[in-house]
């Protein structure tokens, strides 16, 4: 069974995966020592992060780093940002300069503007995204150079919470 504790707002929670999971019979059923494997492990926390767009710069900060020089990096977009967090409005406010003051590549500055400005351009909204089928988002993150199909199938599993994916 799946089970679900609401934190804030429909879509920010910690899901736990357990053995009556359809992902888990899913696995188990494809491959019968799966079954072992989740014995050993146990039920599983997921996180669901509500907020699509911070997340998708977060994926585009931390590739290729250690979590901790991620973290830090982070850290510093969030204080560049006039809200104090990463949000759309306070990142299309930033020139690529901006972006690398903080010690990210020009690669990393790049792709988060690019993806700024399609997010602004389109309607990313948690609406309209669960609308949308995993193939669809998987099109609209990867369209954005930088970001591959393994950020989008992460973002479909973390933010989108497509237990599917696992």
């Amino acid at each position: 069974m799946t089970k679900g504790t609401v934190k804030s707002d429909n879509f920010d929670y910690t899901r736990i995966i357990t053995v009556d999971s359809e992902s888990i019979k899913h696995l188990i059923s494809v491959d019968g020592k799966f079954i072992r494997l989740y014995r050993l492990v146990g039920e599983i926390s997921c996180k669901t992060d509500y907020d699509p767009y911070s997340s998708v710069i977060e994926t585009i900060i931390g590739q290729m780093l250690s979590n901790r020089v991620a973290h830090i990096f982070v850290d510093r977009l969030n204080k560049l940002c006039f809200t104090g967090k990463i949000d759309p409005d306070s990142i299309g406010k930033l020139s690529e300069e901006n972006l690398r003051s903080i010690g990210i590549s020009q690669s990393k500055a790049r792709c988060i503007i690019e993806f700024t400005d399609e997010y602004n351009k389109n309607d990313y909204s948690r609406q309209k995204l669960s609308l949308l089928s995993d193939e669809e988002i998987i099109k609209m993150i990867t369209s954005v150079k930088g970001l591959g199909n393994w950020s989008a199938k992460m973002f479909l599993l973390f933010v989108m919470d497509r237990e599917n994916i696992l």
